[in-house]
C-alpha cells in the first residue's frame, strides 16, 4: 500500500520589482507522513517575549519588506534570525546554518513542491529555544535560503514554522516588534474567530465584499493571494479590476520566477479586522499575507482553534 503524503506549504515573501522590488516567494511541500517527525515536545510552556526584526528589501535599508519579522532563537545551542512564518508548516534552515551546528548525516525525503519533486534533507533537532521556551525532539528540514538573503540583506537563518509556533498561544505585535508565547496571551472569546490546523497551517474564514471565503494565515507572505476560482464565485458575473502590474511568484528550491495577474478586493474582513482596496494575486492557494495581517496584531490560540486581530491603536490592543 502506497504511503500517506502529507501536504506541507511553505510560504515565505520577498520583494521583486524593477526598481522598488516587490514580490512572493511560495514553495509547495508534500512530505510522506511516516518520514518526518514535526510535532516538538516544549519543554518549558512559561510566557515568553521575543524581539522582532523587520527584512529588508534589496533596495536597501529605506526600502523595508511589506513587514515581514523575523526572531532570533537558538537551534542545538547555537544563535540565528528566524523568519516568523505562520504560512510554513515546518521549521526549516539554510544549508549554511545546518553546517554551522553541526548537522551530520541528514537523511534525504522527496517532496513534491510548486514546480516539481525535489530532494531535500531532514535532520532530528535538539532543542530550539525563542525567549524562555524550549522546543525539543523534532525533525528540521534543510534548504538552500542564499536567494533570500541577497534579497533582504540579512543573514537569514531559517523559518520558524507552524509545527512550532501553533503549540502555544502566541501574539505578534507587529507595531512594537514582539512576539509573546505563552503565558499572558489571551483570545477573549467575543472577539474570537474560529480556526482550524491543516497541515500545520492556520485556516480561517473571512469574508471578501461581504462573502465568507477561506484563508491561510500566512506572516511569511508579503502579499495577499487568490484563487481565481474563488474570484468568479465570490464576485460573479464582474470580477473587481485588474492592477496593471504582474505579481512575480518564486519557488524558493528551484528559484523559477511565474508571473500571475493581480485585482484589487474591494473589502476583506477577518474577524474585527477590516481592509479595504487590497490588492491580491491570482494563484492556487488563498493567503492572508502581511499586506493585511501586518496591520493588526494578532493574536493566535491554536490550541483552542481560535484567533483574534486587534487594531493596534485602539484600547482593545492592550492585553
Amino acid at each position: 500500500m502506497s504511503r500517506t503524503l502529507k501536504r506541507i506549504l511553505l510560504i515565505l515573501a520577498a520583494t521583486w520589482a524593477a526598481l522598488a522590488v516587490s514580490a512572493l516567494v511560495i514553495v509547495t511541500l508534500y512530505v510522506q507522513q511516516d518520514a518526518i517527525h514535526l510535532k516538538p515536545h516544549v519543554l518549558r510552556s512559561a510566557g515568553t517575549q521575543a524581539p522582532l526584526y523587520p527584512l529588508q528589501s534589496v533596495a536597501g535599508p529605506d526600502e523595508p519588506i511589506e513587514r515581514l519579522m523575523a526572531v532570533p532563537v537558538h537551534l542545538d545551542g547555537r544563535a540565528g534570525l528566524f523568519l516568523v512564518d505562520t504560512g510554513a508548516s515546518a521549521v526549516t534552515i539554510s544549508r549554511r546554518f545546518a553546517r554551522a551546528i553541526g548537522v551530520e548525516s541528514p537523511r534525504p525525503v522527496r517532496l513534491q513542491m510548486h514546480f516539481g519533486v525535489s530532494e531535500v534533507e531532514v535532520f532530528r533537532a535538539r532543542a530550539l529555544r525563542v525567549g524562555e521556551v524550549t522546543y525539543r525532539d523534532f525533525d528540521v528540514l534543510i534548504l538552500e535560503l542564499q536567494h533570500i538573503q541577497d534579497w533582504t540583506h540579512t543573514d537569514l537563518d531559517g523559518i520558524l514554522g507552524g509545527n512550532v509556533l501553533n503549540t502555544l498561544p502566541y501574539e505578534l505585535d507587529f507595531a512594537a516588534r514582539r512576539l509573546t508565547i505563552g503565558r499572558g496571551v489571551a483570545v477573549p472569546t467575543d472577539d474570537a474567530v474560529p480556526l482550524t490546523i491543516q497541515d500545520g497551517l492556520i485556516v480561517a474564514e473571512a469574508t471578501v465584499s461581504g462573502r465568507p471565503n477561506r484563508f491561510i494565515l500566512d506572516t511569511g507572505a508579503s502579499n495577499t493571494l487568490i484563487r481565481s476560482g474563488d474570484l468568479d464565485r465570490l464576485f460573479a458575473p464582474e470580477k473587481p479590476p485588474l492592477t496593471s502590474s504582474p505579481v512575480r511568484i518564486v519557488d524558493i528550491k528551484q528559484d523559477q520566477v511565474t508571473e500571475h495577474r493581480e485585482v484589487v478586493l474591494p473589502e476583506v474582513r477577518l474577524g474585527n479586522a477590516t481592509v479595504r482596496d487590497l490588492k491580491a494575486g491570482l494563484f492556487e492557494q488563498n493567503l492572508l499575507g502581511q499586506d493585511f495581517l501586518g496591520r493588526f496584531t494578532l493574536r493566535v490560540d491554536a490550541p483552542r482553534r481560535r484567533l483574534a486581530l486587534v487594531d493596534p491603536e485602539s484600547p482593545a490592543g492592550d492585553p
